[in-house]
């Protein structure tokens, strides 16, 4: 823990404090009994007080200064050790935050892993089907072929195209509907080089 050495100091200078107070409780007892008997005499007009008595109020005075500073040692301890459990439970709530987060990211990368591996499964059986596809309409007759292809939008028929070898592609390109000829040709032509340029 961060906070070790200062709570080791608190808790040594703690039981110093004991110690102490526990001696001033034992002599308290005799230091208020002299402390009285001195007052007694001097209201009832008895003589000065002896060297002794005035040793004894020094001391009495000595004794009460004394347990006012443990007091306010004393207390500063009590402080010290309050912000020592302050801090203590702040550094267990960050844990506990770092911890969920740690929990959390987990989580969402198990959840991408997922994902990524639902999405590859998706693109090769998406594959697999264009490529079952094109085989069908290669293996066609030209005229067959360009009569459903032409029921079909450009994309799906660029798709199945892209799986077919291009004699196929020549022989059933002229026979599908005009229009659709056209785009598709468009599309192919933009897609040419490009397929070039990755040879």
């Amino acid at each position: 823990m961060k906070y070790g050495g200062a709570v080791r100091t608190g808790l040594l200078l703690a039981v110093a404090v004991k110690a102490v107070l526990l001696g001033l409780l034992w002599w308290e007892p005799i230091f208020d009994e002299r402390k009285a008997q001195a007052q007694d005499r001097q209201e009832q007009g008895a003589l000065p007080q002896t060297g002794s008595e005035a040793a004894d109020r020094r001391g009495c005075e000595q004794s009460e200064a004394l347990r006012n500073a443990l007091e306010a040692v004393a207390q500063k301890d009590r402080k010290l050790a309050q912000r020592e459990r302050i801090l203590a439970e702040r550094e267990s709530q960050i844990e506990l935050a770092e911890k969920s987060l740690e929990a959390k990211i987990a989580e969402l990368e198990e959840v991408e892993r997922k994902l990524s591996a639902t999405l590859d499964l998706l693109e090769q059986e998406g594959k697999a089907a264009r490529e079952s596809l094109a085989k069908i309409y290669s293996g066609m007759k030209p005229d067959e072929a360009a009569r459903i292809l032409s029921n079909l939008d450009e994309d799906t028929v660029m798709r199945i195209f892209a799986g077919m070898k291009e004699r196929n592609i020549s022989q059933i390109l002229p026979l599908v509907d005009r229009e659709l000829a056209v785009a598709l040709t468009n599309r192919l032509a933009r897609k040419t080089p490009k397929a070039e340029a990755a040879r």
